[in-house]
């Protein structure tokens, strides 16, 4: 019984811990794109919108399923980390599979299953998740919109912030014309990765957004009841 009670209390202490971390991991992002650093060098080249969106994920994950029934604290942690892992490699797959192939070889052929293979893992675990997350309208919208994002970047010759050093911004022939490949690079690359992140947290079926929408409808309700008593 002493054992199950510490056990329980190390979970909770270490679910905090690393929700302080996601809400840190917020603020340095935020404070690294006001000084233009779009890239966290001693995390592996991490974005630092991934890194921002990581820990809003893990936030709004972690406290949507300790909020479903059957699924407790340390279940809720760690499928959050997993969650927020799907959230990661889905962007890196389509991003990987979006450049254009220089030959098709049996090399090039076996590279990419392997990626793909390996990178199918991580999403596994929305397949397990799937009865605690809801598609709904707003998902199908942001869904559309990260399509849509993602196609006009490909119209525009899906530039790369990354090649500004190469002479060459774009991956293929652009279609449409910017006088700005580094800014457009920032728009789509850093927007469509805003825009799925907001999709998966649209997908949980609570969120601090669901909350506080019932709480001002609360709060309204309780101050027409007051109103109309008075």
């Amino acid at each position: 019984m002493a054992s199950a009670v510490r056990d329980r209390r190390a979970v909770i202490g270490l679910d905090w811990v690393l929700r302080i971390i996601s809400f840190l991991a917020i603020i340095v992002s935020l404070y690294l794109l006001t000084q233009n650093q779009f890239l966290v060098y001693s995390l592996g080249n991490l974005s630092s919108v991934s890194l921002g969106s990581v820990g809003a994920l893990f936030i709004l994950s972690d406290y949507s399923f300790s909020k479903n029934r059957g699924m407790d604290r340390l279940n809720s942690m760690v499928f959050a980390i997993l969650f927020c892992g799907a959230f990661l490699w889905i962007y890196e797959v389509i991003y990987h599979f979006s450049f254009p192939v220089s030959a098709i070889t049996v090399s090039a052929l076996g590279n990419g299953a392997r990626f793909l293979a390996i990178a199918a893992l991580p999403i596994l675990p929305l397949v397990l998740l799937r009865q605690r997350l809801a598609f709904t309208k707003k998902s199908a919208v942001l869904f559309g919109v990260f399509v849509l994002m993602w196609v006009v970047w490909f119209l525009y010759g899906f530039p790369q912030y990354t090649y500004c050093c190469n002479g060459n911004w774009y991956a293929w022939t652009p279609i449409l014309k910017t006088s700005n490949p580094w800014d457009t690079s920032l728009f789509f690359n850093f927007g469509s990765k805003t825009v799925l992140a907001v999709f998966f947290a649209s997908i949980l079926k609570i969120s601090y957004l669901k909350e506080t929408e019932n709480g001002i409808r609360r709060f309204l309700l309780s101050l027409r009841h007051l109103f109309l008593a008075s």
